[in-house]
């Protein structure tokens, strides 16, 4: 009798046969459902293929679709509209000398919080697939928290302003009028 490895070498088209699962599928379930843990996949695996799967046996066909898993970019939403208007300040002020960029002062207010939970989420991806939309770790909403504002020119950096409450415009015109450079 021959042993089983010179079998897969002379008939491969058996040894195809005797594979737990197909990469084709595993990778377009992977690929459709980027966001899922190996745990859940494998359960997909032994429910689809009908087969006793390990999570091991699961890693390795993901990594034979040269997938792996990578921690989630994150990234904010932004919708058609607001790319729109991105791109349509940036063709504006395209042609501006230093001199008329000189003359701006950027500033900014952001939350500072307290999260809670799995924060670092991971994907399965391709190295390639970096900069994909389907990627990214969609953030839409913050928790209320402590704001804080500042401002940067070409003079240098303004100070760190604690924002306590809600700003509407009153109040941002305040914080403008005492806090800029």
């Amino acid at each position: 009798m021959t042993p089983a490895p010179v079998i897969s070498k002379l008939l491969p088209h058996l040894y195809l046969h005797m594979r737990k699962i197909t990469p084709v599928e595993c990778r377009r379930y992977c690929i459709k459902n980027r966001h899922q843990c190996i745990k859940d996949i494998t359960t997909w695996a032994q429910e689809h293929f009908k087969k006793p799967l390990s999570v091991t046996t699961v890693r390795r066909y993901i990594c034979k679709c040269k997938l792996k898993l990578y921690y989630a970019k994150k990234k904010p939403f932004i919708n058609n509209t607001q790319k729109r208007r991105r791109v349509r300040w940036a063709r504006a002020h395209l042609r501006w000398t230093d001199a008329k960029w000189k003359s701006v002062l950027w500033s900014d207010e952001s939350t500072c919080q307290i999260v809670f939970g799995n924060c670092r989420r991971r994907v399965l991806r391709t190295k390639e697939e970096k900069n994909h939309p389907n990627c990214y770790r969609r953030k839409v909403q913050k928790p209320a928290s402590v704001m804080v504002w500042g401002c940067i020119s070409a003079q240098g950096m303004g100070n760190l302003h604690i924002c306590e409450g809600t700003i509407d415009a009153e109040r941002y015109i305040q914080v403008l009028e005492q806090h800029m450079l």
